[in-house]
C-alpha cells in the first residue's frame, strides 16, 4: 500500500491501519444504535466524550469502552475474549483512571453513580474473569471472586502490563463497589444489519425503503459530527436531535397514512365525556345542543379510533405522537395567551366566555398532520377535543389543553 507521502505500508502496518478503521467504524454503529434506541427525552448519548460511547440520564451515566477485533478462529468465528485479553485489561485500566481522577471523598458517589460495560465481538467463550463476576452477583464471597482474578494473574509473565494491571485491580480500595457496576455486552462482528433492523422496527420503515433511509441518514449523522468536532463541540445526541434533524429523512422510508372516517358512532353518553363539559363549561354549547354535541363527538370518536389503530398496528411511532402533541399544544397555548392576556379570574363571565370562545374558533380552524400527512378539517377537530379529554392510553397526562380560564383545577385537578 502507497502512503501519500510515496512511502511503501509494510504488511503490519496495513493491518494495524485497517484495525484502527474498522474499530472506528464499529464505535461509531453502536453510537448510532444507542441514538436510536432513544426513549427518554431528558437522555444524552455522548461520543468519544465521557467515553467511547456515554449514555446519560441526570447523574446516572452508562458508560460503554467499545473494542473490535478482526481476528478469526480457525472455524471463522471470532477470537474469545481471553482471561488476559489486552482489550478487557486495558478498558478497566481506563475506568480506574476515570474513578482516580476524582478526589478519595468522591469516588464512591462516582462508582455508584456510574455503570462501566465492556462491548465487544469476541466470543464469551471460557472467560474466568467473567464467570468470577457473575458467581460474585450471585453470592457476593469477594474472597472467591479474588481468588479467580489471582489465577489469571498467576497465569502470566509476572512484570507484563497485564499482569500488572491485574494486580492493581486487586488492590483496590473500592473494588467490591467497582465490580458491582462492570459489564460486559457481546455483540456481532457487524452492527449494520442491528441498525436496519432497529430503524425498520421503531420508525415504522417500508422493507425496501430501509437500505435507502439506512444510508442517507448515516451520511447525515456522520456530516453533523465532523461539523461539530471541526467547531471544537461535544458530539451528543438527544431524543429531541432525531426529531429535529434526521426526521424528514426517515419519514421518506415510511408508508403513508390513510385516514378512515367510517368508524361506527359512539355509543356512550356524550354528556360523560370530559371534552364535552370542558366545552359546556365556556357555553360553547349548551346540554340542549344535541346536534353540536353529537357532531363534535362524532370528531373525536373518529380521530381516537384512528390514533388507536394506527398505533397499534404500529403505523405510527412515538415521535409522531410527540410531534403531533407539541403541534397541538403549541397551537393552543398560542391562542390561549393571545386571548386572555387581558383577563383575569375576576373578569365578567361573559367577557371569559368569549375568550374561550375565540380560542375555540381558532383551534377549529387549525389543520393538523401526523406523520407528515394532513387529516383534514374533522379530524383535526376531533384530535383538539381528543386532547381536551382524559384518555391517557396512548398520550400521557391528560387532558392537556382546556378552554377555561380554571380548566386545569376545574378538570385536571380532579382526574
Amino acid at each position: 500500500m502507497l502512503r501519500k507521502d510515496g512511502k511503501i505500508l509494510n504488511q503490519q502496518q496495513e493491518r494495524i491501519a485497517s484495525d484502527i478503521f474498522l474499530a472506528f467504524e464499529y464505535q461509531w454503529d453502536f453510537f448510532v444504535l444507542e441514538v436510536l434506541k432513544l426513549l427518554e427525552k431528558d437522555t444524552v448519548v455522548s461520543f468519544e466524550y465521557l467515553d467511547d460511547v456515554a449514555k446519560q440520564s441526570g447523574n446516572k451515566v452508562i458508560l460503554f469502552q467499545v473494542k473490535h477485533s478482526i481476528r478469526r478462529k480457525t472455524n471463522g468465528r471470532t477470537i474469545n475474549l481471553t482471561n488476559r485479553d489486552c482489550d478487557l485489561w486495558k478498558t478497566i485500566s481506563i475506568w480506574i483512571k476515570f474513578i482516580e481522577e476524582n478526589k478519595d471523598s468522591d469516588r464512591e458517589a462516582y462508582i455508584e453513580n456510574n455503570t462501566f460495560i465492556l462491548v465487544t465481538n469476541k466470543s464469551s467463550e471460557q472467560n474466568v474473569f467473567l464467570d468470577a463476576l457473575l458467581e460474585y452477583e450471585t453470592n457476593g464471597d469477594i474472597s472467591g471472586f479474588k481468588e479467580k482474578i489471582s489465577f489469571i494473574e498467576k497465569s502470566g509473565i509476572p512484570t507484563s502490563d497485564v499482569s500488572c494491571q491485574i494486580r492493581k485491580f486487586l488492590n483496590l480500595p473500592y473494588l467490591e463497589k467497582f465490580i458491582k457496576h462492570i459489564r460486559v455486552n457481546f455483540l456481532s462482528n457487524e452492527l449494520e444489519s442491528e441498525i436496519k433492523d432497529l430503524m425498520e422496527m421503531r420508525f415504522v420503515l417500508k422493507k425496501n425503503k430501509v437500505e435507502n433511509v439506512y444510508e442517507r441518514l448515516m451520511t447525515k449523522m456522520r456530516d453533523n459530527a465532523k461539523e461539530i468536532i471541526r467547531n471544537s463541540g461535544v458530539v451528543q445526541y438527544t431524543y429531541d436531535t432525531i426529531k429535529e434533524q434526521y426526521w424528514s429523512i426517515i419519514q421518506e422510508g415510511r408508508d403513508k397514512l390513510i385516514f378512515r372516517t367510517d368508524y361506527p358512532s359512539y355509543n356512550g353518553n356524550p354528556y360523560e365525556l370530559m371534552f364535552i363539559k370542558q366545552l359546556i363549561a365556556v357555553n360553547d354549547i349548551s346540554k340542549g345542543d344535541y346536534d353540536d354535541i353529537v357532531n363534535y363527538t362524532n370528531e373525536w370518536f373518529q380521530f381516537h379510533n384512528n390514533i388507536k389503530d394506527k398505533w397499534n398496528n404500529h403505523d405510527i411511532s412515538e415521535p409522531d405522537i410527540q410531534n403531533l402533541t407539541n403541534d397541538v399544544f403549541t397551537n393552543w397555548r398560542n391562542n390561549y395567551k393571545q386571548n386572555y392576556r387581558k383577563l383575569s379570574e375576576n373578569s365578567s363571565v361573559e367577557d371569559l366566555n368569549d375568550a374561550a370562545n375565540k380560542v375555540l374558533i381558532s383551534v377549529r380552524n387549525a389543520p393538523l398532520s401526523i406523520a407528515n400527512v394532513p387529516m383534514g378539517a374533522a379530524l383535526s377537530n376531533g384530535c383538539f377535543y381528543y386532547y381536551s379529554n382524559n384518555d391517557s392510553t396512548i398520550v400521557p397526562d391528560m387532558p392537556q389543553i382546556g378552554w377555561h380560564i380554571n380548566w386545569k383545577e376545574i378538570f385536571k385537578k380532579n382526574e
